[in-house]
């Protein structure tokens, strides 16, 4: 028969257990995959099954990325006060935000790589060992996880660092139990049975053995809204049938096992360079008289579909000015404002569209002029290179 373990009986104040001798402490660095289900707990009472007396922090934003939480002072502090064992780190889940005509897509690897990089060379510091979380792909795009699963262990493999292959726990099991619900219904973030699977991977990596007989029912701390331990009650953080809970406990196991066998790296392919924008039409310089006026079109950038408007008027074959506006179809958004740096080319326009909330960011649009209409793309990047966004737009002169 499974066990239930009460967390809360278990834990200090200092989100951890209480000290003893030959204690593990392990720090989890990353955002809502690492928070939601309160992960670190879970994985906590695992190895507390099992004997293991386990103190667990974590350090953790929604929807950023490691080089976002490095930038944080708090996790720099973290990393040297703690005399940790290990430090797990999770990246955001598609290595970084990129979209291309409004639509998310898996980062490239790069940014991903350099973070790891500097967390490691820190964490050496301290003398703990670096585990990486190998996150798992959203339900519509299974076919992620092969490029989650070379950009993780492409860099474990260059700093001979440790995996947790939680992501190829998950594909197992969508592979074998579709009817297991792992994702919420986002199709992104882990339901109970999602971060309990993590968990045992992650459990069974730290310990460096296969576990058993874990218990299926954890009452620990839940996360706040504002995405903090609540140390002021426990509740259930998992709660699961017991069918469930040993399923999950031996695809973890075998998966592990199999990483373990390997040497610890699994060998994978490259995956496909992130899609290209396409090529735009032939175009020429337009005269003044060509660009004066109101263009309207459609517009593939942002999240929502969505128009753009755009007043020109140029005051000789070289410069240009306007105002630009793009509004969803729905209603919801709108934004408005003047273009900067706009000048004629010899295939068509560029300008700048200065970042709305005052920032010093800008989004860089061109686009070549066919006669009838301007057919271009728009680019943003953010501070980070794991922030890159671009799409297209098709305007006409209204007359």
């Amino acid at each position: 028969m499974k066990r239930f373990l009460a967390l809360s009986l278990l834990f200090g104040s200092a989100f951890g257990y209480v000290q003893e001798s030959k204690t593990l402490r392990v720090l989890f660095v990353g955002n809502s995959y690492t928070y939601y289900n309160n992960l670190p707990e879970v994985v906590a009472g695992l190895a507390a099954s099992a004997g293991v007396k386990m103190e667990v922090r974590m350090v953790a934003r929604g929807g950023a990325t490691l080089q976002q939480t490095w930038e944080l002072d708090v996790v720099r502090q973290v990393l040297h006060d703690g005399k940790w064992d290990y430090v797990v780190l999770q990246e955001h889940s598609q290595l970084g935000t990129s979209y291309l005509d409004g639509s998310q897509m898996l980062n490239e690897p790069d940014a991903f790589w350099e973070s790891v990089r500097t967390y490691d060379a820190e964490i050496k510091r301290i003398h703990a060992k670096t585990i990486l979380y190998l996150t798992w792909a959203r339900k519509g795009q299974p076919s992620q996880q092969a490029a989650l699963n070379y950009a993780y262990m492409t860099i474990a493999q260059e700093l001979k660092l440790t995996v947790a292959p939680v992501g190829m726990a998950w594909a197992r099991v969508r592979e074998i139990e579709p009817s297991i619900v792992l994702h919420m219904p986002d199709g992104s973030h882990p339901t109970q049975l999602g971060s309990y699977l993590a968990a045992c991977v992650i459990a069974d990596t730290l310990l460096g053995k296969r576990l058993a007989d874990l218990p299926d029912r954890l009452v620990g701390h839940p996360i706040n809204p504002s995405e903090r331990v609540d140390m002021s009650h426990t509740t259930d953080i998992i709660n699961l049938p017991p069918d469930r809970g040993e399923f999950l406990e031996r695809v973890a196991g075998e998966v592990h096992q199999r990483v373990a066998d390997a040497g610890g790296y699994l060998a994978v392919t490259k995956p496909a360079a992130i899609p290209a924008r396409s090529g735009l039409p032939a175009g020429h310089r337009p005269a003044p008289k060509d660009l004066n006026g109101l263009w309207r079109g459609r517009m593939m950038f942002y999240t929502w579909p969505s128009t753009m408007e755009l007043r020109l008027i140029a005051s000789d074959r070289d410069h240009c000015a306007g105002q630009f506006s793009v509004a969803s179809d729905s209603g919801d958004h709108k934004l408005a404002g003047p273009i900067d740096s706009c000048r004629v080319t010899d295939t068509g326009i560029a300008f700048l569209v200065r970042d709305y909330r005052g920032l010093t960011m800008s989004e860089s649009y061109w686009a070549h002029f066919t006669g009838d209409a301007l057919v271009g793309w728009v680019e943003f990047r953010g501070f980070t290179r794991a922030a890159h966004m671009s799409g297209s737009w098709e305007l006409r002169k209204e007359h």
